[in-house]
């Protein structure tokens, strides 16, 4: 992998390690780009919690300063070796979304990841990786994942099956199956999780990859470090991992995490760009960063490339209005120093023009949702190959 998105740190007090340690055991192990996910904090009223109540799972709120100060100071400091990016694991509890919210937007936030560790505030002890039988338990995991991804707050969903029904495999089929039907829908990934492949935990299972696969999803691989190790063992893992979806004839894809992680997340060599660009943008499931892309690089450079993409790009380009979600929000945070003409034209040929709308970005925020409208990216009917 050239990226990894998932990554803790020694704040949530299960990790260890100190940050600089995550940054050089991954340049050693060959990442371009990493993204430190720490559990994030809550900024939970003393009053609502019990007496004495401190978390041992996750950093507290007052520390999420230190957090980015000491990952922004890092990112500075390894410009042009390694692509550092910062967010957060996070479970979807919607009574506390707006106070997170607050909280957030004081920071320069990259990403959310969506790990739906438990079903509500955490000294209540209501973990989703307690074994059960207990089929609204099951079902009631699924639901919350995917309300919490149809809000567009999350890039993806880590580890899917940490839920641990032991119940009927029909049950256990019939909602982990809805579960899947919309990560394909959406176009997301199922995590397979190398630290509890690592660790023996009961994800990823075997299970899952072959449920996955029978219901046309794709795999991606997260390390989930919570030590500095783990990224010198990440491809061992990996290819454990490999061999597991291999066996579920499960496809892995490098597009999300290594798209995101080596493009949108990187600043790197235009030319290294520049090739991964053209291949990321032949494969279907790389539309959406057309939007990033054009955000980052100049337009004559887009322009000159355009020329040389196929009519399948073409076509790509056509559904890219639809394609935006509240995700894309987070992603392009630290683009908001920019400012885009709406309508740029990428390039013209004679009778057949293609139009891609720019994303207008306002100085100190993105301007309300990201979206495009359907006459902002006109391919018209009958446009040949070549155009």
């Amino acid at each position: 992998m050239l990226a990894n998105l998932h990554a803790h740190t020694f704040r949530c007090r299960h990790a260890s390690g100190t940050d600089r340690e995550y940054v050089e055991a991954a340049l050693a192990a060959g990442y371009r780009a990493i993204g430190f996910s720490d559990h994030c904090p809550w900024p939970w009223d003393p009053a609502e919690m019990p007496p004495g109540y401190r978390s041992n799972v996750r950093m507290d709120a007052a520390e999420t300063g230190g957090y980015f100060a000491s990952l922004l100071a890092l990112r500075e400091e390894y410009a042009g070796r390694i692509d550092i990016r910062i967010g957060f694991e996070a479970e979807y509890l919607p009574h506390r979304v707006a106070a997170q919210d607050e909280l957030f937007s004081r920071f320069p936030l990259d990403y959310l990841i969506l790990g739906q560790h438990s079903f509500g505030d955490e000294w209540l002890r209501d973990w989703s990786s307690i074994p059960t039988t207990d089929e609204s338990r099951l079902a009631r995991y699924v639901d919350t994942c995917v309300e919490g991804l149809s809000t567009g707050r999350f890039v993806y969903l880590a580890h899917p099956d940490i839920i641990r029904y032991e119940g009927p495999e029909s049950v256990w089929e019939k909602h982990m199956g809805r579960l899947c039907d919309f990560l394909r829908e959406r176009d997301l990934p199922v995590e397979v999780n190398l630290l509890g492949l690592a660790t023996g935990r009961h994800y990823p299972s075997r299970r899952m990859l072959r449920l996955a696969a029978a219901r046309g999803n794709w795999a991606t691989i997260g390390v989930d470090a919570h030590s500095p190790d783990r990224y010198a063992e990440a491809p061992a893992l990996e290819a454990r991992a490999r061999a597991l979806c291999e066996e579920a004839v499960l496809e892995v894809m490098e597009e999300l995490v290594e798209g995101l992680g080596a493009l949108l997340l990187g600043q790197g060599l235009l030319g290294d760009v520049v090739g991964g660009l053209i291949q990321l943008f032949i494969h279907a499931r790389a539309q959406v960063l057309v939007v990033h892309l054009v955000a980052v690089f100049a337009l004559d450079v887009l322009a000159q490339l355009l020329g040389e993409l196929c009519l399948q790009l073409a076509h790509g380009l056509d559904g890219l209005h639809g394609s935006l979600q509240g995700s894309e929000e987070v992603l392009l945070c630290d683009l908001v120093h920019l400012a885009l003409d709406h309508h740029d034209v990428l390039c013209t040929c004679s009778d057949h023009d293609v139009h891609v709308g720019m994303l207008h970005l306002l100085e100190g925020g993105v301007d309300d949702i990201l979206a495009v409208d359907a006459g902002d990216a006109d391919l018209r009917d009958g446009a040949l190959e070549g155009d």
